[in-house]
């Protein structure tokens, strides 16, 4: 199984989602490319295409707008306190995990 095969399943990404990550973790060259910027109509038909449920629609639709306007910019603690000790950052958690299936 590969790393791109094993975060997909266990987390439901797929590592390319994240490519500069990627490239920093596992040492590959990941071309970019530009981003496909889409107004929000094209973002919800976009997600009507992928047959996302139209329940679900509006609820992605006004986290794409609350990530656009800095709405979930939040910087607190709350991890901490609920763990009892510092929390580890995504990027320390992920290099663990690949170290552990390499």
């Amino acid at each position: 199984m590969s790393v791109g095969e094993f975060l997909n399943a266990q987390f439901n990404c797929r590592l390319i989602s994240f490519p500069k990550f990627q490239t920093r973790l596992l040492n590959l060259n990941v071309l970019y490319n530009d981003l496909l910027q889409v107004d929000d109509n094209t973002y919800a038909d976009i997600m009507k295409s992928v047959a996302v449920p139209d329940f679900l629609i509006p609820f992605l639709l006004e986290i794409q707008i609350g990530i656009r306007e800095g709405t979930l910019e939040v910087e607190s603690n709350d991890f901490e306190k609920l763990l009892g000790r510092s929390a580890t950052p995504i990027s320390d958690g992920l290099t663990q995990i690949v170290k552990g299936i390499s």
